[in-house]
């Protein structure tokens, strides 16, 4: 017979045997130093952390909109004041694009010009160069360069300056728009937004009422000649508005003259907020008051003919 532990020796076929499981006692024993798989607890885990997921989101979407709807009712409510001061931006781009592009210039006042009762009205004041009226009706870059001059002092109208409305309107601006549509993509921006726009609501609409309820509008468009030296416009073209009756009151280009002489001025409180603390008080400016006055008082002592225009000569 052939050694079977003899390694050189083959096996033949009939010699090999089946492979045996281990006992059951074996299995068990070989089973407990293996590692062992809570499935259980991994499954109760996942529906716990996916159930809170899914009520995270579901909050999130619901505060979203609850957070647009009250940003949109906001808006809503205050359409009227939107549509007015839209309107007082527009009229105020009309007046100015069409003084600008006038080639020749007709001083005319309205037979029923009287300045003394500007004086105990509201009104809108607007200057700027001649040469930048933007042909589009977005006149903010010029209302921002806009500074706070001596022109409607030396008349003794109190006129609110454009840039002033346009700050207590600011929540009715291209811009704020633009941030609006950016900032209500995620919660937390959405909610600093509608805190400013409450904060803005609460403190610059019951002025923005007062001032978009203008009566009047008071347009200077400054015009400098390249021959000039002086660094003071030659000419500056000014437009009175009579913005509930949409219809020109005194139109009148003026030659001012005059040297600049800075004093220090008592801003009102609403005025403050855009940093300006004094202006330039000048001779130039008193000297285009002076014209408007004394063009709109002889008118009305003398009323000229042909629709009551006179040339300056």
């Amino acid at each position: 017979m052939t050694d079977r532990t003899d390694p050189e020796t083959p096996l033949k076929p009939t010699q090999l045997e089946p492979t045996q499981a281990d006992p059951p006692d074996l299995q068990e024993k070989t089973r407990s130093y293996g590692p062992r798989i809570p499935w259980g607890w991994l499954a109760l885990i996942a529906a716990v952390l996916g159930s809170f997921a899914l009520h995270q989101q579901y909050r999130t979407h619901r505060d979203m909109s609850v957070a647009q709807a009250q940003f949109s009712a906001t808006r809503d409510a205050l359409f009227k004041e939107q549509q007015r001061f839209q309107h007082i931006l527009s009229t105020v781009h009309t007046v100015a694009t069409h003084s600008a592009k006038r080639e020749s210039f007709h001083n005319f006042v309205h037979p029923t010009f009287d300045l003394e009762t500007l004086r105990e009205k509201r009104g809108i004041y607007f200057r700027a160069n001649r040469t930048k009226i933007p042909p589009i009706e977005d006149l903010t870059p010029l209302i921002q360069e806009m500074a706070i001059d001596a022109l409607a002092p030396c008349l003794g109208i109190h006129p609110v300056p454009l840039p002033v409305i346009l700050e207590s309107g600011k929540i009715f601006t291209p811009e704020w728009d633009a941030r609006a549509a950016a900032d209500k993509q995620a919660l937390p921006t959405l909610r600093v937004l509608l805190q400013e726009q409450d904060s803005r609501i609460k403190r610059d609409i019951p002025e923005l009422r007062e001032q978009i309820s203008a009566q009047y509008l008071v347009v200077i468009l400054d015009h400098w000649d390249k021959r000039n030296e002086s660094g003071r416009p030659t000419t500056a073209d000014v437009e009175i508005w009579d913005i509930s009756r949409s219809q020109t009151l005194l139109s009148l280009r003026t030659k001012p003259a005059g040297k600049t002489v800075t004093v220090p001025v008592d801003v009102e409180k609403r005025f403050r907020r855009l940093g300006k603390q004094s202006w330039d008080a000048t001779a130039y400016d008193c000297s285009i008051a002076r014209q408007i006055t004394d063009f709109a008082q002889s008118t009305v002592e003398s009323p000229p003919t042909q629709a009551n225009e006179r040339e300056i000569p």
